[in-house]
């Protein structure tokens, strides 16, 4: 019985040691994609919520949804860059690592709330009748914006050690 429990262990250790690299990557280019993508969701966001907002009120919503999301992923990127990096670069304990994984739950579980409240709130990134350009484009940004995000979430829980 102890030797089939060692073996389990040595078996996580080793998964373990091959997933690391895969979610220090994974991390990495989800933070460049943040870093790339957000600046202009916002000005568009920020745009349309100032000329169509009085017609279209859930633009005001929207845009403080989308606001509360991306200071809370800024807040991720910073914790994964004082927190997780340093523990993935030197393999700390299970108990630690745990401990993120629970934050990191907890957190996804936030942002995709927020994101199904934009989800309802846009109608499911329908437009309005007689939308102009910019609101199809920030629609659309948001959209993919939406997509990516949850995918990568949902993949990232896969990594969950």
């Amino acid at each position: 019985m102890k030797m089939e429990s060692a073996a389990k262990d040595i078996n996580k250790i080793k998964v373990r040691q091959l997933l690391i690299p895969q979610l220090e990557e994974e991390l990495r280019d989800h933070h460049k994609f943040i870093k790339e993508t957000v600046p202009l969701i916002k000005e568009l966001l920020r745009l349309l919520t100032i000329n169509h907002g009085q017609i279209n009120p859930e633009l005001i919503c929207i845009n403080e949804k989308f606001s509360v999301l991306v200071n809370e992923l800024f807040l991720q990127i910073k914790k994964d860059e004082d927190e997780v990096f340093p523990i993935l670069k030197h393999r700390n304990s299970k108990g630690t690592l745990k401990h993120i994984k629970v934050m990191t739950r907890h957190e996804q579980a936030f942002l995709k709330a927020l994101f199904r409240d934009i989800r309802t709130l846009s109608n499911d990134y329908n437009l309005p009748t007689g939308a102009c350009k910019v609101f199809a484009l920030t629609y659309k940004r948001l959209q993919a914006f939406d997509r990516k995000l949850t995918l990568y979430l949902d993949i990232e829980s896969c990594f969950h050690i």
